[in-house]
């Protein structure tokens, strides 16, 4: 719901090409504008807390990124060619997160799902994913009910 919600007010703020890269990237044109950090500490039967940390390239031209993030990274000011101030883009980033949160808690998962696939660029990509266990390669297929990558396996198994 976080991505959907900076997804949003990044094209509000002027750049209208971006895109969700699972699991916590926001990008223009394959290059990172944003990024999504939470922490969740839960019991089974409630959330204890949850923390959402955002990076976003607000003011940033091309020359001020380290020489090795030239090719991968982008701005607000790199994509919309106009200086936006930081108190404005955090009043819409507060704004669509509270938007969608609303949405959320009335209908449920299901539009934030559906606007996250319109947004994504990994559907339909090859991707590995690592973590516990075995890393898991294979097509990223859609999102299920939780929001959990689905990844279609050579054979077409799906996975979680």
């Amino acid at each position: 719901m976080a991505a959907v919600a900076v997804a949003e007010a990044a094209r509000e703020l002027g750049a209208p090409s971006r895109r969700i890269k699972w699991p916590n990237d926001i990008e223009c044109r394959g290059r990172k504008l944003a990024g999504l950090l939470t922490e969740l500490r839960a019991e089974p039967d409630r959330i204890r807390h949850a923390v959402l940390g955002l990076g976003f390239n607000i003011s940033m031209e091309m020359h001020d990124f380290p020489e090795e993030l030239r090719a991968t990274a982008t701005s607000l000011l790199v994509e919309s060619g106009e200086k936006t101030a930081r108190p404005v883009v955090c009043a819409r980033l507060l704004e669509h997160l509270e938007e969608w949160l609303s949405l959320h808690e009335t209908e449920g998962f299901g539009p934030v799902r559906e606007r996250w696939r319109e947004l994504s660029s990994t559907l339909g990509h090859r991707v590995r994913i690592t973590g516990e266990g075995q890393p898991i390669e294979g097509d990223a297929a859609d999102l299920d009910e939780d929001g959990a990558l689905l990844v279609r396996r050579p054979g077409g198994r799906l996975c979680v």
